[in-house]
């Protein structure tokens, strides 16, 4: 399995635990993002702020691959 390369915390939001979402370069120029939010993986107002802070690391860097 490919070593993460950056993780993105989602907050709690009411009753929601919260979660993240990890990236990964399973092959070059390749990016899978894991989203990871109990215990019914909801997108949340949260975890879709969090996806976009995730897309803007991959298209703008800030990170090293």
């Amino acid at each position: 399995m490919a070593a993460a390369l950056f993780t993105i915390p989602i907050p709690p939001q009411g009753p929601h635990p919260g979660g993240n979402i990890v990236c990964t370069s399973p092959a070059p120029a390749v990016y899978l993002l894991t989203i990871t939010s109990p215990s019914d993986n909801r997108l949340t107002n949260a975890s879709c702020k969090a996806l976009l802070d995730a897309l803007d690391l991959l298209e703008h860097g800030g990170f090293t691959p």
